[in-house]
């Protein structure tokens, strides 16, 4: 049976999800269709629409799981931020990927400390890939900034200290990072921001097509197991996906 999966959020335009995740289930053998909607209200939208399988969520819609998800993975639960609904048994189960796509992203490099720059949703989920490490935070909205210090246990810093870790993870607007880069920064960088392009200034790069992949592979793994056990081949899948964008561009 073909599954209907469709990605939600706003603005929704640029979403690479049908592309890269079609490109995986046609390589599996498992028939899908996959729609783009552009919406900021998930419950009014789950009221309108049925009969899917699963969406994936993006901005504005990741903290809105609550009162719509029957059952709150502990990841989401801990990030306050899902990005994908899977429908089990008559109703929606939310779950957070992007903790994972964040770790999977970074696996290859090494370091010691970590700046995150933000305080949204995609913010706490890079805190989450990363509680237990030496951790900074900056945002531009100070007490935001210290109360989420506070819960994840992560220091908030001033923005050049942040800018000055190892791995610095951004998950700031697509047109607020340029501006903040004054002087060439020691550490790598990880841009969630796919769109964006690499911006000057810091000694190495992980373009956020690696997270954006690798949650998506994290999604499918749901969707295909209906767990979080690891698909056959996934390496090769982040291969077929990683064309996908390329060709999608």
């Amino acid at each position: 049976m073909s599954k209907r999966l469709a990605v939600l959020g706003s603005p929704i335009k640029h979403s690479l999800s049908p592309q890269i995740q079609l490109a995986a289930l046609s390589h599996m053998g498992i028939p899908a269709t996959f729609e783009k909607f552009e919406t900021v209200n998930l419950a009014h939208w789950l009221d309108e629409n049925t009969g899917y399988d699963a969406l994936s969520l993006t901005m504005p819609l990741k903290e809105d799981f609550r009162g719509v998800a029957a059952v709150i993975d502990p990841v989401a639960e801990r990030a306050n931020s899902a990005n994908y609904l899977l429908s089990t048994s008559g109703s929606w189960s939310a779950f957070n990927t992007d903790v994972f796509g964040i770790q999977q992203a970074i696996t290859s490099k090494t370091f010691s400390s970590v700046g995150i720059l933000g305080t949204g949703a995609t913010a706490r989920s890079a805190l989450v890939a990363l509680e237990g490490r030496d951790v900074m935070i900056w945002g531009r909205n100070s007490e935001v900034s210290e109360n989420l210090a506070k819960g994840y246990a992560a220091q908030y810093v001033d923005l050049d200290s942040c800018l000055d870790s190892d791995l610095v993870i951004s998950t700031l607007p697509a047109d607020a990072l340029s501006g903040l880069i004054s002087r060439l920064r020691p550490g790598v960088l990880l841009d969630v921001v796919y769109s964006r392009p690499s911006p000057k200034g810091f000694s190495g790069y992980i373009s956020g097509l690696e997270m954006l992949i690798w949650q998506a592979i994290g999604q499918l793994r749901l969707l295909v197991n209906g767990n979080f056990e690891q698909l056959e081949d996934e390496e090769l899948l982040h291969e077929l996906m990683m064309a996908a964008t390329e060709m999608a561009e």
